[in-house]
């Protein structure tokens, strides 16, 4: 059987010379961040429970008149755990079991603010249909198990699928992408600072219309629009051409 693919930058590391994989980085990533010191009690927890972790920081520039806004974003990818024949009951219990665990994680790492991928609670269905049994995973938004697990105190502080997950940046430079075949946790310390840096530098509030924009969005929103056509005539030809 052929070996499987970790991720984009083990096969990188392994085939690219040192000299050359600093200049490959900085294309793929923009530039290279700065990795994050994690506890090694969060490194030896993911080890124990299979779990792919790594920490980046993105950078500001350092300003005179304010300091910097720091925050830890935890980026979370997850692979279902019990069978997608077993109860459903059963399958969001694993599924609740294995992201206490990730969440526990992100805490030590001084997490913030935590970020679950899409329809995590339950196997991803909905591309194929939304029928029974599937739409038995749905949950009431405020008194839903899902809701209380995210509620509970020690979370305050803070098969094989797609993966790769990786945060990416104002400026376009973005971390490497977590593991392919595991679940992971991407750490990210963000400067919130170089928001407003990269708004100042491309200008995009100096030339937008706003108001043009929300007046064109409405006009083609409505039941009754029809896309504007314009004609010109052809020297050659009296026949209408549609641009």
């Amino acid at each position: 059987m052929a070996e499987k693919i970790e991720s984009l930058e083990s096969i990188l590391e392994k085939h690219i010379p040192e000299e050359d994989l600093h200049f490959v980085k900085k294309v793929l990533y923009g530039k290279e961040l700065r990795k994050l010191e994690l506890s090694e009690l969060a490194h030896s927890t993911a080890l124990e429970t299979n779990l792919d972790l790594k920490g980046f920081a993105f950078d500001a520039e350092p300003e005179d008149l304010r300091p910097p806004r720091i925050v830890r974003v935890g980026l979370v990818q997850n692979a279902i755990v019990a069978p997608t024949d077993a109860p459903i009951s059963k399958q969001r219990e694993e599924l609740h079991k294995r992201i206490r665990e990730i969440v526990s994680i992100a805490a030590e790492c001084k997490v913030n603010i935590i970020c679950f991928q899409e329809a995590w609670t339950m196997p991803f269905a909905f591309c194929t249909r939304e029928k029974h049994p599937w739409c038995e995973f749905a949950e009431n938004a405020e008194t839903g198990p899902t809701t209380l697990l995210c509620s509970e105190p020690a979370h305050k502080d803070f098969g094989h699928f797609y993966g790769s997950s990786y945060v990416a940046a104002p400026d376009g430079s973005r971390t490497p992408g977590l593991s392919r075949l595991k679940d992971g946790l991407m750490v990210a310390e963000m400067d919130l600072n170089l928001c407003r840096q990269m708004k100042d530098k491309w200008g995009f509030r100096m030339t937008q219309r706003l108001s043009l924009y929300a007046d064109t969005f409405y006009w083609a929103a409505q039941p009754d629009f029809a896309p504007p056509i314009y004609y010109e005539y052809s020297q050659n030809t009296a026949k209408p051409a549609s641009q």
